[in-house]
């Protein structure tokens, strides 16, 4: 049944329409001043949702798709030279098999990229102009620093807050979707130690030297990777007092290596106008 509201002018009451849906709303551009901040933010919280658990399957489908080559090459191998047509007619199955589990991986790879495109345009960041300024940073606002990942007044504010680089150690903040903050400095510990094996055993990282571990474990950017790694988290961002040390053969190298696929990491240098997009490259 429709609500009913009093009028101040003192016409009768009118009535108003049950609410409907925030998609439906958004569609038809029915949202009242105050809504629209919610209920984006609600669609947005939805597509995450969404791209963690195709991510989530897409380490089924890695996984799957090793075991059919390894079934194919198994088969292959027992069944060389044979004649009998129920053998081959398997053989025959498993080239189309895994081809069907790499186009599907694929089209999951291609899904994320388009959600991830899409959240960008959803301006999320009318949240973050309603965050109360003494706020140290607008976490209470709900997913606002992801959202406000490409902001450069959010960034500008968190800057602010960060020790000036004099040639020390390298300070960051990090963020999640839920608005938590990490402050992360350069040095050794034990996320470090963690960094250092997943990028021995990784087939994407290539170490400039075979003496000792790579230096860049050391590194914010390097320590909030592998924290994300072990979070499960597909998206964060971090803001730096220091520039990334390299892109190549360096921290963005090692950050690649460490990321799963799908998963993506906003840093922001020193006076960048622009923030560097860093996608993980590691299979799950």
């Amino acid at each position: 049944m429709a609500a009913v509201v009093g009028s101040t002018s003192g016409s009768a009451p009118q009535p108003v329409p049950p609410r409907r849906g925030t998609c439906h709303a958004i569609r038809r551009g029915e949202l009242q001043e105050g809504d629209g901040v919610s209920a984006v933010g609600d669609l947005d919280q939805a597509l995450a949702q969404v791209v963690d658990r195709i991510t989530a399957a897409l380490g089924l489908l890695t996984a799957a798709q090793d075991a059919c080559d390894e079934a194919g090459e198994v088969l292959g191998f027992a069944l060389e030279g044979t004649a009998d047509p129920v053998a081959l007619e398997v053989l025959a199955a498993v080239e189309p098999t895994s081809d069907e589990l790499i186009h599907a991986y694929q089209a999951a790879t291609c899904v994320i990229e388009l959600i991830t495109t899409y959240r960008r345009g959803l301006e999320v960041q009318q949240a973050v102009d309603k965050t109360p300024r003494s706020v140290a940073h607008p976490s209470t606002a709900g997913r606002i620093p992801t959202d406000a990942a490409h902001d450069r007044r959010w960034v500008e504010q968190i800057r602010k807050r960060l020790p000036r680089w004099e040639g020390g150690q390298t300070t960051g903040f990090g963020y999640d979707r839920d608005g938590t903050e990490f402050r992360i400095t350069s040095g050794r510990e034990d996320i470090s130690e963690s960094a250092r094996l997943t990028l021995h055993n990784s087939d994407r990282f290539t170490p400039h030297s075979d003496r000792g571990a790579p230096t860049m474990i050391t590194h914010v950017e390097t320590k909030y990777a592998q924290m994300m790694r072990e979070a499960g988290q597909t998206y964060g961002v971090i803001v730096l007092n220091n520039a990334v040390c390299n892109m190549d053969t360096g921290c963005g190298a090692a950050v690649r290596a460490i990321l799963p696929l799908g998963s993506v990491l906003v840093v922001w240098q020193p006076g960048a106008t622009k923030p560097i997009e860093i996608n993980g490259e590691a299979r799950p």
